[in-house]
């Protein structure tokens, strides 16, 4: 017999916060492998994310990873490419598979029992900074943003920071 658990309200709580889709090209072809889409917990308790996948747009399952209130994981496409350009020491959940697209995309996101928690397309043209111009993709408030209006492009805005903040509050 298997049982999934899920430990804390994931669903109502977990939130893509920033998406770097687009790296600046420098003319290093590892550039690319810099893309990260960054999570918060935006409720007061420390959830489990095991089992928690992206189940549209790249591939990644979540290990046993607990992350606290009010704190941020990554997930990211090299993490050698990453850490060379961010530093060591962020909270990486680990590495997706395949690319975030320049052009748009769709994102879904699951809880471990399958019920999806946020589900939205992504669109290169909404800034041009963020569209390898070194600039991420921010939402513009975590904590108060409904999951259902992150498809429009006023959800969003370009990071403060070139590169975007990984890790961290933009």
């Amino acid at each position: 017999n298997d049982a999934v658990f899920a430990v804390g309200p994931v669903a109502e709580n977990l939130r893509i916060s920033e998406i770097m889709y687009h790296p600046p090209d420098t003319g290093d072809p590892n550039d690319p492998n810099t893309e990260f889409i960054e999570l918060t917990n935006v409720g007061d308790e420390t959830m489990g994310l095991n089992l928690v996948r992206f189940s549209d747009g790249i591939e990644f399952v979540f290990p046993s990873f607990n992350l606290p209130p009010g704190g941020y994981c990554l997930v990211v496409k090299d993490l050698a490419a990453f850490e060379a350009r961010y530093g060591p020491g962020l909270p990486v959940a680990g590495q997706y598979i395949g690319s975030l697209s320049n052009a748009g995309e769709h994102i879904e996101i699951q809880d471990a029992a399958g019920q999806t928690i946020q589900s939205f397309s992504y669109r290169d043209d909404w800034y041009d900074l963020t569209d390898g111009d070194g600039f991420s993709l921010t939402v513009i408030d975590s904590g108060a943003a409904d999951p259902n209006v992150l498809a429009e492009q006023g959800a969003w805005r370009p990071s403060t920071d070139f590169g975007g903040s990984p890790g961290a509050g933009d």
